[in-house]
């Protein structure tokens, strides 16, 4: 569901379950794209192979509240952001509370690319209930394509990005969550060992 433009947004209890009729696994399927403002969805519960809600650049004051999300999810996600290197990416005011993820890939995700710009602000998620998860918690600053260190441009040419900016984060927070990480090491083929900025987590956060 692409939740874009708007604002003043409320859904609730929906059902989304990304099943491919062909046995394959259902790639690039999201359950929520938002770009909207003053949004709320609540108690959802969502089967995908994609991240279950990704919010994009321009989104502000959202929450995302109650539910369970599985299946090999991306998790609940912040991004991608900066992949335009011309625009400024701008998040603010993101609440992922009450989730239970099953199975997922990700639980709670921060994701920009290389090169990019902007500022994600006031994130956090917050009691979340992990079981058979790879990485509860996992942040990336400086995503490049998977494929290689171009990007597509809009008139179809290359161009490599060069690793000279990245969107800023600032308070940040993840809080109380509680569950069971699996030993699945897949790597992700876009991480960068240096994330310099600062990240707030609570001491409450931890893993059972």
């Amino acid at each position: 569901m692409h939740v874009s433009p708007g604002n003043d947004i409320n859904i609730t209890d929906s059902i989304i379950d990304a099943y491919s009729t062909t046995g394959s696994f259902p790639f690039n399927t999201d359950g929520f794209d938002v770009t909207a403002t003053n949004v709320k969805i609540t108690n959802s519960v969502i089967f995908n192979g994609d991240d279950a809600i990704a919010v994009q650049s321009g989104s502000h004051n959202v929450l995302f509240q109650g539910g369970t999300i599985g299946y090999q999810t991306h998790g609940m996600s912040i991004g991608s952001l900066g992949q335009n290197q011309a625009t400024f990416a701008n998040v603010s005011n993101i609440a992922f509370d009450d989730i239970t993820v099953i199975n997922g890939v990700y639980a709670a995700r921060f994701k920009s690319w290389q090169g990019g710009q902007g500022i994600a602000q006031n994130i956090s998620w917050t009691n979340m209930r992990v079981y058979n998860v790879t990485f509860p918690i996992f942040v990336t600053q400086t995503y490049i394509n998977q494929g290689g260190s171009s990007t597509q441009l809009e008139n179809g040419a290359v161009s490599a990005r060069p690793n000279n900016s990245t969107v800023n984060m600032n308070n940040f927070t993840w809080a109380n969550f509680t569950g069971t990480v699996n030993t699945f090491q897949p790597g992700d083929g876009s991480c960068a060992s240096d994330v310099s900025v600062p990240i707030q987590v609570y001491p409450q956060t931890h893993m059972y």
